[in-house]
Formats: structure tokens, sequence, C-alpha cells
């Protein structure tokens, strides 16, 4: 059997700060990671929101498939997508980019990300009073695009994000490259074992999809999830990566 670990970035590898670009991955962590990703008979995901050139540049290591945006690009080893947009769909996120970042202009502490293939709006920094009429404006703003199934709007941990209107999200991306794992090897030959770790609401689908056929463990306090295991912070994270790297190598 060989194992195919699945890494969320934020708030699981990197700890959670109020400015999303300063989310930085310690020194300590990356050199876990790495030597896991080199050891033989394993695959490592980094699997995240984040946009595909982004996250690549913030891990930096090589041996290891990256994952874009919830799965809309992905790029490592053996592994080359992106999902193809239609031009109504990237002229909706573009209309929608430009009005919200009109509806939230005075807004304080509010960050609108273009990811190319999705759109995030940040509000860890807003102050706790706006924070309703935030949600009330985006809501407003999307209501018919989502309505009219022209855009998706997923809620993170203090984040919005618009989605193409299609089924597709992190399980999806585990299913493919489980698949495209076991394609290249041979279905019957080779066994690989999932194991994912992520922190946030988008990683439910991957949890779900995994089921009982993986390991799934879930980052932070103890809430309804479709993970079979908890820690409770980033340095559990690192302390399970540390353990797990002893039992592979």
């Amino acid at each position: 059997m060989e194992l195919c670990l699945f890494l969320d970035y934020d708030g699981t590898l990197a700890p959670i700060v109020k400015d999303p670009w300063k989310a930085v991955l310690p020194e300590e962590t990356r050199r876990v990671v790495k030597g896991i990703a080199q050891t033989p008979g394993v695959r490592v995901v980094i699997i995240s929101g984040r946009a595909l050139a982004d996250i690549k540049k913030r891990v930096g290591l090589k041996r290891v498939i990256y994952v874009g945006n919830h799965g809309f690009e992905m790029q490592g080893p053996g592994i080359s997508f992106k999902f193809p947009l239609t031009g109504r769909t990237k002229a909706d996120l573009a209309a929608l980019l430009k009005e919200l970042k009109q509806d939230l202009a005075g807004m304080k502490g509010v960050l609108i990300e273009n990811k190319g293939v999705t759109v995030s709006i940040h509000y860890r920094n807003a102050p706790p009073g706006q924070i309703r009429k935030i949600h009330s404006l985006i809501a407003a703003r999307t209501a018919t695009y989502v309505a009219a199934a022209r855009i998706r709007v997923n809620r993170g941990k203090k984040v919005f994000e618009l989605l193409p209107p299609v089924e597709w999200h992190k399980g999806m991306a585990v299913r493919f490259i489980m698949e495209s794992l076991a394609g290249a090897r041979g279905a019957r030959s080779v066994r690989w074992l999932p194991v994912y770790i992520g922190d946030d609401t988008t990683d439910e689908n991957a949890f779900k999809t995994i089921g009982k056929k993986g390991v799934t463990v879930v980052v932070g306090k103890k809430r309804d999830t479709h993970a079979q295991y908890c820690v409770r912070n980033t340095g559990e994270v690192l302390h399970l990566l540390k353990v797990l790297k002893e039992s592979v190598i």
C-alpha cells in the first residue's frame, strides 16, 4: 500500500493570520513535509483555496502535487489540470468582481482577491459591527447570479468564495488525483491510502469523499464534521506529520 497525503495550507500547515498575504509556512513544517515528499511510495498533495501560482510559491517544494482554487487548478508530477471556464462564467466573475469592489469600497478590513478562476472576499479584519452589513451586501449582489445558477458562493473562515456554477470542489480534486495515481501505476497493482488534513468547511467535501477509504483529520475546535479525527492546531499538525514521517521512512 502506498500513501497519498493531502494537506490544506491556511490553518493546517500555516497558522491563520489577520492578513492572508502574511500566512507563512514555518521552516520546520516545510522540512518535515519535504522529507515526507521525498519518501518512496508517498505522494504529497498541497490543496488550497489559494490560486495555484500563489500556493506553489508559498510552499516551494518539488515532487509535490499542488491543487489551487479548491481544485479548479492542479499541477505536479503526473498531474496537469485546469477546469475550463465558459465565456459566460468568466464574464460573470469579472462583473461581480467590479460590482463588489464598488459595494464594499467603504468597508474597513475587507480584502477582495481575484484568483482568476475564483474570487475571494476576506473580512477577517473587518470591525465586528460591520460583519452583518458585509454579509448582506455580498448576499444582495450575488443573489441573482446564484438563483440563475451562474455562480456558486461558498463560505469559509471569514471569507466568501465566488466559484463557477459546477459541481467541483476539494472532494472532486481528491477523487481526480486518486484516480490519476491508480491509472498511472495500474489500479490492481497498487493500492493508495488517502490521508487528508484540513481545517476549513471547504475541506468537508474531501472528508466526505474519502470516508472510510482513508484517514481524515480536522484541525481546530471540535465541530460537526465528516472527519474521523481531530487535532487542535497547526502545532499538533506538525507533531502528527513528524510521527508520520518517522513511520514511513
